[in-house]
């Protein structure tokens, strides 16, 4: 199985168009890499924790229209990694160590660089602009290996 760990702000969307909602030309993207690939999409944004929390009414909707954005382009989000409380990087660790399946291989889409032990992994965006072709490129090459 091929893995994509998904963070959502500066990724599927950009400060130039606001955070918050996610972006359909940066979904599209997200698919090129899905679709070239057919990895599964593990959940690493601070959005997961709206699974976990009823009472975060704000981040239940960014889930949800982030959830339901994805669904219209036929994306959907396999599992999340566990909130630990500590950096992504262990977090994406630990999810890794904990996991049944038979990882081949992984990528990070993320616009932090907190991704240790796995920064050979990470496909850094620039918050700014989000998800790009470039980015869409280096991805399907770390999980083409």
């Amino acid at each position: 199985m091929k893995i994509i760990f998904l963070d959502c702000d500066g990724v599927l969307n950009s400060m130039e168009c606001g955070f918050g909602v996610p972006q359909d030309d940066k979904i599209q993207k997200l698919s090129k890499i899905v679709d070239a690939t057919d990895a599964k999409i593990i959940l690493s944004s601070s959005w997961r924790y709206a699974e976990r929390y009823e009472d975060s009414q704000g981040v239940k909707m960014l889930y949800n229209s982030l959830v339901n954005h994805l669904k219209e382009f036929g994306i959907f989000i396999y599992d999340s990694t566990p909130i630990l409380g500590t950096q992504r990087g262990l977090e994406i660790d630990a999810w890794l160590k904990s996991s049944k399946e038979n990882i081949e291989a992984f990528v990070i889409l993320d616009d932090d660089d907190d991704m240790e032990p796995h920064l050979d992994h990470l496909v850094k965006t620039d918050y700014r602009y989000g998800l790009s072709d470039e980015n869409v490129k280096k991805a399907i090459q770390i999980l083409e290996q």
